[in-house]
């Protein structure tokens, strides 16, 4: 499955909308013809870094709600 595809089956909203510019930006610094001119290697960075953030948070939450029962009864 390529990255594009993985991307789309398995992240949606804001997410997958980072995500998918993080791989054009970083498609683009592969090449030595540039589509995205106005940005660089810092964007890509903030991009990876906002996408590390992102998946930090969902984890962490997903733990807690998983892990802290009521306990009431």
């Amino acid at each position: 499955m390529w990255l594009g595809q993985v991307i789309d089956k398995y992240y949606d909203g804001e997410l997958q909308e980072i995500l998918k510019r993080a791989t054009w930006l970083g498609n683009d610094q592969a090449h030595a013809s540039r589509l995205f001119e106005d940005f660089h290697i810092g964007h890509l960075k903030e991009l990876i870094g906002l996408i590390a953030v992102e998946l930090d948070r969902r984890a962490r939450k997903e733990h807690y709600i998983k892990n802290i029962q009521n306990r009431k009864v």
